[in-house]
């Protein structure tokens, strides 16, 4: 009988990680020699670290020998690192504490390890994946399917916490010919799906092709950027196409080939594919699905449309450079019925159905955590590109302004001596560098999430000096704007690209506009007019401070952050060039600024030495040189929830101000004090009015009925209760007489006579015992 530890092997990785290794990483690269037991990874007792080894038990004992041979100094990554991958049997590890063996048994297990070396090869070829399976599909419709090809070991169907398996499985045959017949198959339906299936591949290796892949798409990308101008602006037109050249199939997944990896499928497709997706969405079996949620999976389209009828596939679209979900999604039915019925079952009805259909006959909502999705049949590419612009964004807008997220750039040191650049990195302070480090580290971690957006309209300033108040900020930002407006730190083209960015014009509109604003003499770029007032052009400023002693922060001082509302975007563009790494605001503005300038004027008149750490001497670099702290502005990232939220707060400000302005004008209009009235004069007036209306007599002659009405009323109930109490005497019977038995009354007779006998002679005794007591001669 073999030992416990014949099918355990001992794993471990050099060098050691740091961080801590999950078992599953282990599992993937093991699983694909065979099916796994049990498998263990020390760490360390805070559990942050890994120790570096582990213990992989297989459920046979060839499969062990065979992860040794093929697995050992093989490499692997994980988190950006490559590791080297040392197996060796546990028996062997055990049998290495004590004595070492005899040369015989290392001879015979050299044999019995050649004579395996060919299984090993075909056990290495004997394991396909399954591609694009049916949700409806199960392991015993997937064994069954796979038989006719050959005796089948092993199916795994990784699954997800909903129970649910993620569309791909592994077969394991028993000889690699079987494997290889079910790999040669093109056309293999199971569960009413055609599926594709493959040779699995250790999941190091996939990743590594994903890899490369990825790298020849991007310079391709690179090499073709501005070859198809048109297109791009098409884009987000095409999405609600199922021709759409932008992924894979709708159908069709992208898992690597391990257990863990649930993307959709890379592969290319095939003209029948092509041809099957034309056909659903003339069939109108083709569902187009909007506003969904950015964490969505296929698993929950899944559960939300599989009440509707058979679902073939499902097909998220995702942004090429990002990779993320761009909120939409096709559905494929098997029948146009079910189609029809997911659609009607929706409250949501486009422009263009509204336009088509006279009826609007909203169901019930389809809500997917929280979202009501929008659903539409799905229409071919040349349908999509004639749909009005307004109902379908055009991809050239630029909802969160991503084109703006290096306008707070400062430029490196040039390497040629000869460059005219100033303001350039190596001239910041140390503090400086490392705050401008953290705000964009702050910065790039906030637009990774498609909820936030680089407002174009508002400015933030780091690094101010605490003694600048709101007017100081005030007069600042006006005097910049002016500057920048001058020195034609904007141009037409920024003010464009703001225009493309917003989406609300065509590219035709936004020419046509420049040309005609051009043709009248007028600019683009909005002026700075001396007749208007500062909040005409930026409307609040807000600086960040501390707490004061009494707790509030009326007069408390700045925290040195501050932030600007400008009317228009070119404004602030303005602003933020001529104010953002310059020198000439720092002695006034910048935290440390007025020390920093008047340390480099003594240093230039080299008056005194300065000590690095007293006084100005924090802002001498290594070098000797004096480096100026600037202001640090750039555009703020906000949330669009709470953006939205923030607006509809400022609306209702500004209509209440309306408000009471208005009501100020009319009080002020009826500035005559009206003479006050007793309540007699009031009194007296109102029946001289009702007297010569007629009110007055009218409401007598109402009195008179009324009172009328209720001493008919009570005469009524009078004899209805009087009725009552005749009708309650008349109903009343005589009580009845109980019958009495004769033989119980005699009883009672005969007891009755006894008791008084008894008294009788108890009261005759009780005389003559007195009679006694009083008898003097006894």
């Amino acid at each position: 009988m073999p030992k416990s530890t014949d099918n355990t092997v001992f794993v471990r990785l050099v060098p050691t990680p740091q961080l801590k290794v999950m078992r599953h990483q282990i599992e993937d690269i093991f699983s694909q020699i065979g099916p796994i037991k049990k498998s263990s990874w020390i760490n360390s007792g805070n559990n942050e670290s890994s120790k570096g080894y582990g213990f992989v038990k297989y459920v046979s004992q060839d499969d062990a020998k065979f992860s040794v041979e093929d697995l050992h100094n093989t490499k692997m990554q994980m988190e950006g690192k490559e590791y080297t991958l040392k197996v060796e049997l546990a028996s062997a590890q055990t049998e290495g504490s004590k004595d070492r063996p005899s040369s015989s048994h290392e001879k015979r297990t050299r044999d019995v390890d050649n004579q395996n070396d060919e299984a090993v090869l075909m056990k290495k070829r004997s394991r396909i994946i399954i591609r694009n399976l049916s949700f409806y599909a199960k392991e015993n419709h997937i064994r069954k399917a796979m038989s006719k090809y050959g005796e089948v070991v092993e199916v795994h169907l990784p699954r997800v916490k909903s129970n649910l398996h993620v569309g791909f499985c592994f077969v394991t045959f028993r000889k690699s010919d079987d494997a290889k017949k079910a790999v040669d198959e093109k056309n293999l339906n199971i569960q009413k799906r055609t599926v594709s299936m493959d040779w699995s591949i250790p999941k190091n290796l996939h990743q590594q092709q994903k890899n490369r892949k990825k790298n020849i798409d991007q310079d391709t990308e690179m090499n073709v950027v501005d070859s198809d101008k048109e297109g791009d602006q098409n884009d987000d037109v095409d999405d609600n196409s199922e021709n759409d050249d932008s992924g894979s199939s709708s159908g069709s997944e992208n898992e690597s080939d391990s257990d863990s990896d649930v993307d959709s499928d890379e592969d290319d497709e095939s003209g029948d594919e092509e041809q099957d997706k034309a056909a659903s969405v003339k069939e109108q079996r083709t569902l187009f699905l909007r506003n969904l949620p950015f964490d969505s999976t296929r698993h929950d389209i899944f559960q939300l449309f599989s009440k509707f009828g058979y679902i073939e596939s499902i097909y998220l679209v995702k942004d090429k450079s990002t990779n993320m979900l761009k909120g939409t999604a096709f559905v494929t039915f098997s029948n146009p019925r079910s189609a029809q019925k997911a659609t009607q079952d929706s409250s949501f009805v486009s422009q263009r159905q509204a336009a088509d259909s006279s009826e609007n006959k909203p169901g019930s909502s389809l809500l997917l955590r929280g979202r009501q999705i929008y659903v539409n049949m799905a229409v071919d590419r040349e349908t999509a590109v004639t749909f009005d612009s307004k109902e379908m964004k055009t991809s050239s807008a630029d909802r969160r302004n991503m084109y703006l997220q290096a306008e707070a750039r400062v430029e490196s040191t040039p390497t040629d001596p000869n460059a005219s650049i100033v303001n350039t990195w190596d001239d910041l302070p140390e503090q400086d560098q490392r705050k401008r480090q953290h705000a964009l580290k702050d910065k790039t971690t906030k637009l990774q999430s498609p909820i936030f957006f680089i407002n174009p309209n508002r400015l933030s300033f780091r690094n101010m000096a605490k003694h600048v108040d709101e007017a100081g900020l005030h007069q600042l930002l006006e005097k910049a704007t002016k500057r920048g407006l001058e020195n034609h730190l904007v141009a037409a083209k920024d003010q464009i690209a703001h225009w493309r960015a917003l989406g609300e014009m065509s590219t035709r509109d936004i020419l046509a506009k420049v040309q005609s604003t051009e043709a009248e003499g007028g600019d683009v770029i909005p002026g700075w007019e001396a007749k208007s007032t500062i909040k005409d052009y930026i409307p609040s400023v807000f600086i960040d401070r501390d707490f004061g002693p009494d707790g509030k922060k009326a007069n408390a001082p700045s925290r040195g952050f501050a932030f600007a509302e400008f009317t228009h975007h070119t404004h602030a563009l303005a602003c933020l060039r001529e104010l953002n790494n310059n020198h000439e605001y720092s002695a006034q503005y910048a935290a440390g600024g007025k020390i920093a300038t008047a340390t480099k004027k003594k240093a230039r008149k080299g008056r005194a030495k300065i000590m690095k750490g007293t006084g100005g001497g924090d802002y001498i670099g290594e070098d000797g040189r004096v480096r100026v702290p600037r202001l640090i502005v750039d555009f703020v990232v906000e949330n669009k929830v709470k953006a939205k939220k923030q607006a509809e707060r400022r609306l209702q400000q500004q209509l209440n101000q309306a408000k009471q302005k208005l009501e100020k004008v009319e009080k002020q209009e009826d500035a005559e004090p009206k003479k006050r009235r007793s309540r007699g004069s009031i009194q007296r007036e109102k029946k001289r009015q009702k007297r010569e209306s007629g009110e007055e007599e009218t409401e007598k002659q109402a009195k008179l009925l009324k009172q009328k009405y209720f001493e008919k009323k009570k005469m009524m109930r009078e004899e209805k209760k009087a009725k009552q109490l005749e009708k309650k005497k008349k109903g009343v019977k005589p009580p009845k007489k109980k019958s009495v038995d004769k033989e119980e009354e005699k009883l009672e007779r005969l007891v009755g006579k006894y008791r008084s006998d008894v008294d009788t002679t108890k009261k005759v005794v009780e005389r003559r015992a007195a009679v006694r007591e009083k008898r003097w001669f006894d």
